[in-house]
């Protein structure tokens, strides 16, 4: 391993919302109607697609869903965030 170099690097962007959970609403509230998003999955949208899916085709047609209320853009706004931190999880020592 002395004579080890360096070969190569790649990186990636790692996209995370404030609370670690997605964001799946539309962004009509922005000026964009038609438009929808379903982001800050952070690696976990492949395994997820199937149920992501599904909660996105209800948005788009109008129906209701109970992940909806979850996954708005507009919790963070309200003070409704899904995760609140890990609390009471520390080191003993």
């Amino acid at each position: 391993m002395g004579n080890a170099v360096f070969h190569s690097a790649y990186y990636g962007m790692y996209d995370n919302t404030p609370d670690l959970h997605p964001i799946i609403d539309s962004l009509e509230s922005l000026g964009l109607p038609n438009y929808y998003c379903c982001v800050g999955l952070s690696g976990h949208g492949f395994k997820l697609a199937p149920a992501l899916g599904e909660i996105v085709s209800h948005l788009v047609m109008g129906e209701e869903h109970p992940a909806l209320e979850y996954f708005r853009l507009s919790r963070f706004k309200e003070g409704k965030s899904v995760f609140r931190g890990y609390e009471g999880i520390g080191t003993v020592g």
